[in-house]
């Protein structure tokens, strides 16, 4: 009896705040939160045409994280000049990455890393600035 009407209870609550639970589901994902270490590139270094540019680092959580993409972007026009994604769910990745440089002229350049935080699209990025000397 006493069991029946826990579960009667239980129902009541579950249904009263049935409209919630999508946006409650979402605030929760929205708390999960990741910290994205770069180690290379260096924010303002400087590379050379034809030098290698490295992309190290660590992101971490104490929750699952849901994948995360590295790309490097020519501030000038947005032309991504690299771009690698991976889709694994873990709870920390370690990344290292290599471009080449081959860009035309002199060009400020931003490397972006996004992490996945969830599957309903929050996500964390870090931002790392850096040069390029290119073609003339």
């Amino acid at each position: 009896m006493v069991c029946l009407l826990l579960i009667g209870i239980l129902s009541a609550c579950n249904n009263g705040n049935s409209s919630h639970s999508s946006s409650d589901s979402t605030a929760q994902s929205a708390e999960v939160d990741a910290t994205i270490t770069v180690s290379a590139p260096e924010m303002h270094s400087m590379y050379n045409l034809g030098q290698e540019v490295k992309m190290i680092g660590k992101i971490e959580s104490s929750n699952e994280l849901h994948g995360y993409k590295l790309s490097i972007i020519q501030k000038s026009d947005g032309q991504v000049v690299f771009s690698k994604e991976f889709n694994e769910h873990e709870k920390s990745y370690d990344f290292s990455e290599a471009w080449k440089n081959e860009v035309n002229g002199m060009q400020d350049m931003e490397l972006r890393v996004i992490v996945a935080l969830d599957h309903n699209n929050h996500t964390k990025t870090e931002t790392v600035d850096f040069h390029c000397h290119g073609k003339m």
